[in-house]
């Protein structure tokens, strides 16, 4: 678990650190005031550590900057001791609560640090010194070592120098449960408001304890020990009045040897009380976060979702054994007390799904969220695994669907378009495996009818993938709602056949643009607005071969081309190459552990690795895309008019080239009769618009003289 240091103590920004790694050199100091003067020179590069974290992180604690995680205690002991401190802590230091490491200081003391299992929130100064105090007491920190300094504990904006002579206190590796720590923080978080004789341990389980440890002290057996019972003092074997005590729900009331009470604490010991405490009331507030609106949890089968605050409440009584019922009226129940830990405690700013990460708490710029997403890619298998091993049916039927081009680079590599596939779902499969998502191109699929398309996209890709969403009325712009998708990382569009509307093609390529080139996505669930988080996922687009369904290709004029890639299917020789669902998810694991011990060929990877991958179309599919554009038509219309003005008897007959702006480009069309039909869709903007991309094409035949200025030669 990291802690933090300060390279002196007038710095400002902490780092990360491993203290017990260090290695520190001191130099000489006259006197201690020198060695002071040292550690605020601002020129100082040494490590002054804590384990307390503020609430910018990067920042070290202040007034300004309050403290708010703690991972774990750095304590100082103002001492020299005649034996290892570390045999003396291991003497006297709970053995489940022990410390992990001890260090000597600048003056020869020693310094005791413990390691927390996960850091903790402190929220408040109140609550911070109540939950070190309880450390203070459950460690026994008084009785480790002579000189303990509560000072230096209650100061959670001290850095203490790094000291020398880093041991570990047995091996090290000595952490203090979360589950512990919580419990700790609900009691801080009390307002000092203790049960006046003792905790309300429930019956049941005070009646298990004490069949094991006293199992025939009680008159009748312990069937009959129940809250308002009389007996004796069954744990003091010198009792001899067989009903001098009255069990209550805190504890024992007894009359004889002068009277008194015993709580379960007194009567059990700390270890059970803390077992029974760290059971309940940790584990219990460990099961749920709070967004400020709903309460979040797992279900049964470990998927996260939202609870109203009596669905909260009853199963914190139910299934966590939590009373609903107050200690005395100035008091909170067991479930309140639950619920308000909850809400200070485990307190987030947003649940959010935040694909192929780990689930539950995570933080991002200083902020908490939860992560409610348990998105997976299928496992693979351990075994390295070749091509076609173990996924005979699936090497048969992307090896032949998928083939190179003839007449294009790498035509000696029958495999290319197969590679390039491959190195596709490579990229996007080993990083969700990881849990490290990376950016990734567009892939658009075209074949003819029967090639596998759907196998492809909602077999293989989605099952690969954990899952996969239809996007095509979001990515259309038919619906602005999109919650359901930010669930999966694999958006796909089938066989979707575009209206014609230039508007939504425009729409449809700008949209696949920016899934493509950024990692935050607006997320807007219905009834609530938009807010932009991170989503790293894949568009994967199939259609047919026929011109009608690749007009779904994006425009390739808006700067896209790099950020796509577009590959063509071949029909299946013979019938029998479909797949079942079975056969595919056996084939899945083998083929998963093939992606990831593959090395794809050094054409299909790219020296700057923005996308993973080397962008790759299909000669024909990247043609098909240039024509669906609007600047496509105009070109069309443009050279029809270019024929026209230079033929023989027309304007330009004499002439070897036309100069002008958009405006009189509007002009010299408009006066060709057979071509102002066609024309009157455009405006000067918009020719000038046209002009500009068709001159960053290279088209040819257009040359840019200026702004807005064009000269257009005559054919040839």
């Amino acid at each position: 678990m990291p802690f933090y240091y300060l390279p002196n103590l007038s710095a400002t920004e902490t780092t990360p650190c491993e203290p017990w790694l260090a290695d520190s050199n001191l130099p000489a100091f006259a006197d201690k005031e020198a060695y002071r003067l040292w550690c605020n020179d601002p020129l100082t590069e040494h490590a002054f550590i804590s384990a307390v974290e503020g609430r910018i992180p990067g920042i070290r604690v202040s007034e300004t900057n309050p403290a708010c995680r703690m991972a774990g205690l750095i304590l100082d002991y103002d001492s020299v001791p005649d034996v290892p401190p570390e045999q003396s802590i291991l003497a006297k230091a709970p053995t489940d609560l022990r410390p992990a490491w001890v260090s000597r200081t600048f003056s020869g003391n020693c310094r005791v640090l413990y390691n927390f299992e996960e850091p903790v929130a402190i929220f408040t100064k109140d609550i911070a010194r109540q939950f070190v105090l309880k450390c203070q007491r459950e460690f026994k920190l008084r009785k480790l070592l002579a000189g303990y300094e509560e000072e230096a504990l209650l100061d959670l904006s001290k850095f203490y120098e790094v000291g020398r002579n880093w041991t570990p206190v047995g091996d090290g590796s000595a952490v203090i449960p979360t589950n512990q720590l919580l419990a700790w923080l609900d009691e801080a978080s009390r307002k000092h408001k203790w049960a006046r004789e003792g905790p309300c341990v429930p019956m049941d389980v005070v009646r298990d304890e004490c069949i094991k440890r006293f199992p025939n002290a009680w008159p009748g057996g312990w069937s009959n020990f129940e809250e308002g019972a009389r007996g004796p003092r069954f744990w003091d074997e010198s009792a001899s009045d067989p009903a001098a005590a009255i069990i209550r729900e805190s504890g024992v009331q007894f009359y004889s040897d002068g009277g008194g009470f015993m709580s379960w604490e007194a009567i059990f010991g700390t270890t059970f009380m803390r077992r029974w405490s760290d059971d309940r009331m940790g584990s219990a507030i460990k099961n749920y976060f709070y967004d400020g609106k709903d309460y979040w949890t797992k279900s049964l089968e470990g998927n996260w979702g939202t609870r109203l605050e009596r669905e909260v409440s009853r199963a914190l009584r139910m299934r966590d054994g939590l009373s609903k019922k107050a200690p005395s009226p100035t008091e909170e129940s067991e479930v309140e007390r639950a619920l308000f830990s909850i809400t200070e405690q485990r307190r987030v700013k947003k649940a959010i799904p935040n694909l192929y990460r780990p689930d539950g708490l995570f933080y991002n710029e200083g902020a908490r969220f939860l992560n409610t997403s348990t998105l997976r890619p299928i496992a693979p298998v351990n075994d390295h695994t070749d091509w076609s091993e173990g996924f005979p049916r699936i090497a048969h039927w992307l090896g032949h669907a998928f083939t190179s081009v003839p007449g294009v680079d790498g035509e000696d590599d029958p495999r290319r378009q197969l590679n390039h596939l491959l190195s596709y779902l490579r990229h996007f499969y080993v990083h969700a495996l990881n849990q490290d998502p990376r950016r990734g191109l567009a892939l658009f699929v075209a074949g003819p009818v029967g090639a596998g398309k759907n196998l492809l996209n909602k077999g293989l890709i989605s099952r690969l993938m954990g899952g996969s969403q239809d996007a095509s009325k979001y990515l259309l712009n038919l619906d602005k709602f999109n919650d359901a998708l930010f669930e999966v990382a694999h958006w796909r569009l089938d066989d979707v056949v575009p209206t014609g509307d230039a508007k939504m093609q425009e729409h449809f390529s700008h949209m696949v643009k920016n899934v493509v080139a950024n990692d935050a996505m607006v997320f807007r669930p219905m009834y609530s607005s938009g807010r932009d988080i991170e989503w790293i996922g894949r568009v994967v687009v199939t259609m047919n071969a026929d011109p009608e369904s690749l007009r779904i290709l994006p425009q390739t004029d808006i700067n896209i081309a790099d950020k796509l890639m577009l590959i063509m299917m071949k029909s299946q020789p013979t019938p029998g190459w479909e797949m079942s669902d079975a056969q595919l998810d056996a084939e899945l694991p083998f083929f998963g552990a093939f992606l990831r011990d593959w090395t794809p060929p050094d054409y299909c990877t790219v020296t700057n690795p923005r996308f993973g991958v080397a962008a790759y179309a299909h000669p024909d599919l990247l043609v098909s895309a240039g024509s669906t554009s609007p600047t496509a038509s105009f070109r069309e219309l443009l050279e029809l008019w270019r024929d026209e003005w230079f033929s023989p008897g027309a304007f330009g007959e004499a002439d070897q080239e036309w100069r002008g702006n958009p405006t009189s480009l509007c002009q010299a069309i408009g006066k060709i009769e057979s071509l102002r039909a066609l024309f009157v869709r455009y405006n000067a903007n918009q020719v000038g618009t046209h002009l500009a991309k068709m001159h960053r094409q290279g088209v040819p035949y257009l040359t840019r003289t200026g702004d807005r200025l064009y000269v257009i030669t005559r054919p040839q």
